[in-house]
């Protein structure tokens, strides 16, 4: 499941209603499967801003602004965008564009996706 959202990472239509079809469960029982981990509209927004962090540490081609990042990485406001990537990475994006500090394994929620998802299919006997 966490290819599916890697896959689907740039598409409008990703959310809780997109990966609840994808699995074939309901939207309120994905729901309580990630409330633990906040939520799977966190697991996403994060997804999203780690490849957001990715191209602003990009060594190589052309560099974007840091407003084109934020809405090819699926944010819609620039402001909430610097708010999430501040509290995910401790600090705004033009100060890792300058250090280019690699993204690190932080906790693994996108791998956390994937297992809570798998487990849920098997529940229902469907495949990924």
């Amino acid at each position: 499941m966490g290819e599916f959202i890697d896959q689907n990472l740039l598409n409008p239509a990703l959310g809780p209603e997109l990966i609840a079809q994808e699995c074939g469960v309901s939207r309120a029982h994905l729901y309580r499967s990630f409330s633990l981990d906040g939520g799977v509209t966190k697991l996403i927004r994060d997804r999203h801003l780690d490849v957001a962090h990715q191209e602003l540490t990009r060594t190589n081609g052309t560099k974007r602004s840091i407003t084109e990042i934020v809405y090819a990485c699926g944010f819609s406001d620039t402001s909430v965008f610097l708010r999430n990537f501040k509290n995910r990475f401790g600090m705004i994006p033009s100060q890792f564009r300058k250090i280019r500090v690699p993204l690190r394994e932080r906790n693994t929620n996108v791998l956390k996706l994937h297992n809570h998802l798998t487990d849920i299919c098997a529940r229902y006997t469907f495949s990924l």
